[in-house]
């Protein structure tokens, strides 16, 4: 059974991982630039532009699936951030074979990146779904 659609809009993605990202970017960039110079910031940078990429590319089938409801909008949320390892990944082998960014700091970046791009979808997910009327209400809402 379809439900009914949930409102997800892909601009309202971009302000979440904005931020989420920017503030961790933004804090983490002097210790970076302290432990590993100039290529430690592009590796943090490439990192960003990695898992922003994804989250992005995320976002837009979300979007996509959040037209046949909130059960099927979350249950898409699962299942693609499994596959966002993967993407991950091979993501991060191409940018690390074409680019050759400082190892250290670009590793640590992706792990960072990543943890923050996903709680930044999950916030985006989790506003609209709390928008949708047609969404079950949270358990504090239940109780009142």
């Amino acid at each position: 059974m379809k439900g009914s659609p949930v409102e997800l809009r892909y601009r309202a993605l971009m302000g979440c991982l904005l931020a989420a990202a920017a503030p961790a970017a933004a804090i983490g960039a002097w210790p970076t630039w302290r432990l590993a110079g100039g290529e430690g910031i592009k590796g943090e940078l490439l990192a960003g532009a990695v898992m922003g990429a994804l989250s992005l590319a995320n976002g837009a089938v979300l979007v996509r699936r959040a037209r046949a409801g909130a059960a099927a909008l979350t249950m898409t949320f699962l299942a693609t951030s499994l596959l966002r390892v993967a993407g991950c990944a091979v993501l991060a082998g191409l940018v690390w074979q074409v680019l050759r960014p400082a190892a250290a700091a670009f590793l640590v970046w992706i792990a960072a990146f990543y943890l923050v791009m996903l709680a930044g979808e999950a916030c985006w997910i989790v506003r609209a779904l709390r928008r949708d009327p047609g969404s079950p209400p949270a358990p504090a809402q239940a109780a009142r």
